[in-house]
């Protein structure tokens, strides 16, 4: 049985679902390296308002301060799978 599709726009339609995959690759990476710095930066300051910076904060703000040290490096690792994810499927090394 003949689907009446050329071998030709077989090719093309698989080149342009091959190219849009290594887009949403490249947008893993951008991703999870924004999500990967902002948790750092942020992970950083909750640091420092919990406990060299202190006495310069209210007490809700520390406390959200030593909250920010327990969620931000849950952040972290997320942001280092989702680049993973993307770099690998980009096909380089990880």
């Amino acid at each position: 049985m003949h689907s009446g599709i050329s071998s030709e726009q077989n090719i093309t339609v698989f080149r342009e679902i091959n190219s849009a995959s290594k887009n949403n690759y490249h947008k893993s990476v951008k991703i999870g390296n924004w999500v990967l710095s902002m948790s750092c930066a942020l992970f950083i300051l909750s640091i420092l308002v919990s406990y060299p910076f202190a006495e310069l904060f209210s007490i809700p703000q520390q406390v959200a301060g030593h909250i920010g040290t327990m969620v931000f490096p849950g952040f972290i690792k997320i942001g280092y799978v989702v680049r993973c994810v993307g770099i690998k499927g980009l096909g380089l090394e990880v």
